[in-house]
C-alpha cells in the first residue's frame, strides 16, 4: 500500500512539474502528439476516445455538440459520399478529429478520400483512419471546427458502423480545459 501511495505521489509531482511550465514554454511532446493523435482512438470497438488524454470533463458535456452530417438512408455499394464533420463549443480555439468507418464484425469498410492537407490517412491492424493534421486545428469559425471527407462505400452490400470522436480545446497545449465528444453512427444498404 504504501509503495502504491509513492507512486501516485511520484506521478502527480511529475505532472506538476510539467504544468507548471507555461503552455507557450512547454514542449509540445510533454503533452500530446502534435500533429495527430495515434490511430484507433474512435472510440468503436473498444477503442478509446480523445478523452483518455483531455480528460478534465466529461465526455459529450451538453455545452458543445459533435455531429456527422450527410451519411444516407440507404447505402448504395460502391456509391462516393461527402460527410462533413461538425464540432461546436463555446470558446473552441484548437479542434481535432478522428473517424473510423468498419463492418459489423469490426473490418475495415470503404475507401477514404480527402480534400486537403489538413486531414490525413492512418492505418492500423488493416483499419483505415481519417484524422486532422496540425493545419486542420484551426477554427473554422467561432466557436465551431469543420471538415469534410469523402467515403466510399464497399462495393458488397453491407451495414457499415461510423466512429467519431473530436476535441473541442481550449487552445492551451494541455489536456486541461478540453471538451471531448464521440458518436457512432449506423447505415445500411
Amino acid at each position: 500500500m504504501r509503495r502504491l501511495a509513492a507512486i501516485l505521489a511520484a506521478t502527480a509531482a511529475a505532472f506538476a512539474a510539467v504544468a507548471a511550465v507555461p503552455a507557450g514554454e512547454r514542449p509540445a511532446s510533454a503533452w500530446a502528439y502534435p500533429d495527430h493523435p495515434l490511430a484507433g482512438i474512435t472510440g468503436g470497438f473498444g477503442e478509446p476516445t480523445c478523452h483518455s488524454c483531455h480528460f478534465d470533463g466529461p465526455e459529450n458535456d451538453p455545452g458543445g455538440s459533435l455531429e456527422l452530417l450527410g451519411l444516407p438512408d440507404r447505402l448504395q455499394p460502391g456509391r462516393r459520399y461527402e460527410l462533413r464533420i461538425h464540432l461546436r463549443r463555446p470558446g473552441l480555439a484548437a479542434a481535432g478529429f478522428q473517424l473510423s468507418a468498419r463492418t459489423p464484425d469490426g473490418l475495415n469498410a470503404g475507401t477514404w478520400h480527402w480534400p486537403d492537407s489538413t486531414i490525413q490517412h492512418l492505418q492500423q491492424n488493416g483499419i483505415s483512419y481519417l484524422t486532422h493534421r496540425k493545419a486542420g486545428t484551426d477554427p473554422t469559425g467561432t466557436d465551431r471546427s469543420e471538415w469534410v471527407v469523402h467515403w466510399t462505400a464497399p462495393d458488397s452490400a453491407t451495414t457499415v458502423l461510423f466512429h467519431l470522436a473530436a476535441n473541442a480545446a481550449n487552445g492551451d497545449a494541455s489536456e486541461f480545459g478540453d471538451h471531448t465528444y464521440r458518436i457512432g453512427r449506423q447505415a445500411s444498404p
